[in-house]
């Protein structure tokens, strides 16, 4: 499984370049999810707030992936843990190569 984390600046042009990456069809591409901001940044330190949780049921349409999220675990296990969730909805699309966009927090983290 290759993975791509595309980063940015906002209006730099990530868009038109994930739409491109997109298209290839080994590639899934996701919407942003935020997760690292939400993990390192934001005031939930480290918890899932009810924007991902609308990630994952609104924007991907896979609640059930949420139950094995475990808000006690270390950030690096919590990492691991979207790592290991895109790339099992990667592998069930049968594709090898997924693609999350949030530029303007993957460029800190």
């Amino acid at each position: 499984m290759k993975r791509i984390f595309l980063v940015g600046a906002p209006r730099s042009g990530t868009t038109i370049l994930q739409s491109l990456l997109a298209a290839h069809p080994e590639v899934i591409s996701f919407p942003e999810s935020k997760f690292f901001h939400y993990l390192l940044y934001d005031q939930f330190a480290g918890k899932l707030p009810g924007r991902m949780e609308a990630f994952f049921k609104d924007e991907i349409k896979r609640p059930e992936l949420l139950k094995d999220f475990d808000d006690t675990q270390t950030v690096e296990a919590k990492a691991s843990w979207f790592v290991r969730v895109l790339d099992g909805l990667a592998a069930e699309q049968k594709k090898s190569i997924w693609l999350e966009k949030t530029p303007e927090t993957h460029i800190f983290y």
